[in-house]
C-alpha cells in the first residue's frame, strides 16, 4: 500500500494476528504485496480451501 494509513492498517493487521489473510484479484495483491506481485505467477499450484 502507499498512502497515509499504510501503517494504521498494517498495525491493526498485527493486532488481529489472522491466519490467512485472502486478497481478491491483483489490484489488491498488489496493494499488499507490492507492485512485483502477479496473480498468474505468484498463486499457489495446489490452493488449500477450508471452509
Amino acid at each position: 500500500m502507499d498512502g497515509p494509513d499504510d501503517r494504521t492498517f498494517f498495525s491493526e493487521l498485527r493486532l488481529i494476528d489472522p491466519e490467512v489473510v485472502v486478497v481478491l484479484g491483483a489490484t489488491a495483491g498488489r496493494a499488499l504485496l507490492g507492485l512485483s506481485f502477479r496473480v498468474t505467477k505468484d498463486r499457489p499450484a495446489n490452493p488449500i480451501c477450508q471452509v
